[in-house]
Order: C-alpha cells, then structure tokens, then sequence
C-alpha cells in the first residue's frame, strides 16, 4: 500500500463532489426556496450571474463555486441518487473544453457551454467595440474604431494560428486521457503580442516544458486524432482561458500604442482610463452575447 502525498489528497477533494455536496446542503439549508447555481470556480460566478440578468430570471439564485469540472461531475452523480431531494432546484454549469461531459450523459439539471469555455464568449468584435467606445473613447464619427475592429479579425486569426500546436498537444492529452503537472498560464511565454502582429515564440522543446504531461503522445496517436481536431473553429473550441490572456493583453498594448504622439490608430494621442485589471469577467460577459442554448436553459429552471 503506497502512502498518500499531500498533494494527491488535495487532488483527490478537488475532484470529489462530497465537499461540494457539504457546501450545497448549507446553501439550501440558509435558502430553502432558492434554485442553486454550481459553477465551475470563483471567476465564473461573475459572466453567469451577467448573463442571467439580461436573460431576466424571475427567481431567488444562489451560486455555489466548485473547485472544477471534476467536482462538478462528481457531485452530478451523487446528488442523482440522493434521497433528501437536495438535486430539486440544484443546476450545474460546465466548460465543454476538450472532453464535455466526460462520459456522463447530459440532463435536465446541467449546462455544457458550446463554446470550449466561458472565456471563448467573452472576446467578440462585439466586446471590442464596447471597450473601444468606453474605455478607449473612441468615437462612432471616425473610421478609427471600425478600423481596429478590423485589425481586431486579422490579429485573433494570427493569434490562433500561432497557438495552434499548444492546443493539439492540449486536444491529444484530453482525448487520451494522459494527465499532466500543469498548464503555463502566461500567454506571454507562448507569444509576443504586439499592436499589429502576434509572433510565436515556443518551438516543439519549449512546449513540452509550457504543457508538461505524464507521457508524450505516439506519432500513431497525433495522427488518429488530428482529423477530429482539425475539424475544430480555432475561436470557439480552442482554450478560452489563452484567448481571454491574448485579448487582454493585446488591449493593454492598445493602450499603450495610444500614448504615442505619432500614432495613427486613434483620432488622437493619449493616455485612456483603461486597464486590464479593471476588465472583470463580469464587466466583459455584460458586452457579449450570451451563450446559445443558455437562455432556454435558464427559463426552464425551477424547484420541481
């Protein structure tokens, strides 16, 4: 019998759905006739609780935050053949990332984004022109704002296209279920990021040391699964956490760009009342669509 690190016994409550099971009876205990949301951490509580209000739900809502998708699932499956009736009012909302649902089958009682991930929703031409109109006071009246919305289509193709063989690598260990000791989160380390361009910085050595996994994927399997992922939509399945990085640091150089005296991108030079850290996921999921199927899904949710 081997003995359990420190690390693995965290793992293994991260993914139990007991814990989270504890944290949902408390909330209902504290709100019996509230509907319980279970999100998949903290940062999503924020785009969630945009997207129920302009969707104008017409119930008391309580959020719960999980520690993952794993958690989630987990938790999915015990309260199914929980006998206090803890699942009555109890709604789940996951990431499709690279697996969905992971084997489960879907219902009533959980919401699986299209999109990879919440964050995919949040960076839109349609966001852009908001932040470009508030933060970036760049007015309707000059042809500088469509101007950067175009740039906006050419520069996220060139960003996905560069981030491409991280995702495939991502894509294959998902697929194959080959886990890893974590995901270098810094977009930085994987590309510059500059007004006009995106260039690549990692090569195939540095990408195994930006994505480390617990065994490097066969030629043999690259090849079976490069037919499904090639068939992927780069902005909508690819990760939504390195195209939200990529968004806002490409704004932060906007930013920038605007300070200079000699810069054409903007009807005038100077500094904006912007900052990264002041675009919360909330802020951005208030200026994006909502998620498709989620509008249906919230109007059908109730106690029974």
């Amino acid at each position: 019998m081997t003995d359990e690190t420190l690390a693995d016994r965290a793992r293994r409550a991260r993914n139990s759905g007991a814990e989270l099971k504890i944290k949902v009876s408390n909330v209902r205990s504290r709100n019996p006739n509230a509907l319980i949301a279970v999100v998949e951490g903290r940062s999503d509580v924020g785009p969630y609780r945009a997207w129920f209000r302009l969707i104008g739900y017409q119930f008391s809502l309580e959020f719960v935050a999980a520690s993952g998708k794993a958690q989630i699932l987990d938790f999915g499956n015990r309260i199914d053949n929980d006998l206090t009736g803890l699942g009555a009012g109890t709604y789940m909302f996951v990431d499709r990332d690279f697996d969905g649902l992971r084997g489960q089958p879907p219902g009533d009682n959980i919401f699986c984004t299209g999109a990879y991930s919440i964050e995919n929703y949040l960076v839109s031409a349609e966001v852009l022109k908001s932040i470009l109109e508030d933060e970036f006071r760049c007015p309707a009246e000059t042809h500088h704002r469509n101007e950067i919305i175009k740039l906006f289509h050419i520069i996220v193709q060139k960003f996905n296209n560069e981030i491409t063989e991280a995702n495939r690598r991502l894509f294959g260990a998902s697929r194959l279920g080959i886990g890893g000791s974590g995901i270098e989160k810094r977009i930085s380390k994987y590309v510059e990021i500059m007004p006009r361009t995106v260039r690549r910085k990692y090569g195939d050595r540095e990408l195994k040391q930006l994505i480390v996994l617990d065994r490097e994927l066969t030629g043999e399997e690259i090849s079976d699964l490069d037919i499904e992922f090639q068939k992927l939509d780069p902005f909508f399945d690819y990760r939504g956490k390195f195209l939200l990085n990529f968004f806002l640091k490409w704004l932060d150089e906007l930013a920038e760009e605007k300070k200079k005296p000699d810069q054409t991108m903007f009807p005038e030079s100077g500094g904006v009342g912007f900052s990264p850290a002041n675009l919360s996921p909330r802020s951005l999921a208030s200026r994006a669509s909502i998620p498709d199927g989620l509008e249906n899904f919230v109007k059908n949710m109730s106690m029974s």
